[in-house]
């Protein structure tokens, strides 16, 4: 699937976006079930019988994908693909969220995290790809999956604060908690 990008979001202007989704690795019994979201110029395409999420054309793009079990950062650059070296691991029938932060610039950076505690500050990236793209010609947020993958709780922002979730109350009611145990201690 594929969707303009709205006029009123401005998801290309020269500094730092970031993004956040679940991805869902559910795998069945083999590795060919990929996903990929790539901010771009066209639509992706999961060719039949194969691994592999690639652009419908030559066009650029940055984001991510799950290769089999693995969440990898992509760039896509006339027909060129870039995968990152690093990566994480899914279990198969788990839940990932990534969060992104693509910083636009004479080389465009994307790095990836892996979220594991939304009121933690950010670990450390686990996978960075670069490219030399013309971000302003990326009009299109382009999803592609293979069976049983998906893709879901997609956020865009200019703030990391922007597209993490907020806690539940049973997690906000437990930090706090946590800070009267500690406010006791120092009396």
């Amino acid at each position: 699937i594929s969707s303009a990008i709205d006029g009123s979001v401005d998801l290309v202007t020269p500094g730092t976006v970031y993004f956040s989704a679940l991805i869902e690795a559910n795998n069945g019994t083999d590795d060919n079930h990929n996903a990929a979201l790539i901010l771009g110029t066209d639509v992706l395409d999961v060719p039949a019988g194969g691994n592999g999420t690639t652009m419908m054309t030559t066009g650029q793009g940055i984001g991510f994908g799950l290769n089999g079990l693995s969440v990898y950062a992509y760039s896509y650059d006339g027909g060129a693909v870039t995968e990152s070296t690093g990566s994480v691991a899914a279990t198969n029938g788990s839940t990932v969220m990534i969060l992104g932060e693509i910083t636009w610039g004479a080389t465009d950076t994307l790095n990836l995290y892996s979220i594991t505690d939304v009121t933690a500050p950010l670990p450390t990236a686990f996978a960075t790809v670069t490219g030399t793209l013309d971000e302003s010609l990326f009009d299109t947020l382009a999803i592609a999956g293979k069976r049983q993958t998906g893709i879901d709780e997609i956020r865009f922002g200019t703030e990391v604060g922007d597209v993490m979730p907020v806690p539940e109350p049973a997690t906000m009611v437990l930090l706090g908690l946590g800070g009267l145990v500690l406010r006791r201690r120092r009396k």
